[in-house]
C-alpha cells in the first residue's frame, strides 16, 4: 500500500482492526447489536485513522466458535483525507 499510494497503514494494529477488536486505548463506538461500530485508534502510529465497520455476517453459523465479523471496512485518514475501502467476501478458519 506505501508503493501505491504513500499511505503509511500501521500494520501492527491491522490484524484487531481488521476483526473489529479493540484496544484499551482505543476510544470505540458500539452499534446497538454490540458490535464495533467505529475505532479511532490512540496509538502514536495509527492516531489519524478512524476506522468504520459495516454489514457484519456470521462465520462459523452451525458451530460452536461461530462469531460475527466485519464484511466492509473503511479505513479514513484526517491527515491525508483518503480513505481505504476492504470488503471481505469471505472470512477462513485457520
Amino acid at each position: 500500500i506505501w508503493r501505491t499510494t504513500g499511505w503509511r497503514i500501521p500494520l501492527n494494529h491491522f490484524p484487531h482492526w481488521i476483526k473489529g477488536q479493540t484496544s484499551d486505548t482505543d476510544r470505540t463506538l458500539y452499534s446497538t447489536e454490540g458490535w464495533v461500530q467505529q475505532i479511532q485508534s490512540q496509538c502514536f502510529a495509527c492516531k489519524d485513522w478512524l476506522i468504520n465497520y459495516d454489514k457484519y455476517k456470521l462465520v462459523n453459523g452451525l458451530e460452536i466458535d461461530a462469531l460475527w465479523l466485519p464484511h466492509k471496512l473503511v479505513l479514513v485518514n484526517a491527515t491525508t483525507n483518503s480513505q481505504l475501502i476492504i470488503r471481505a467476501n469471505k472470512w477462513l478458519n485457520n
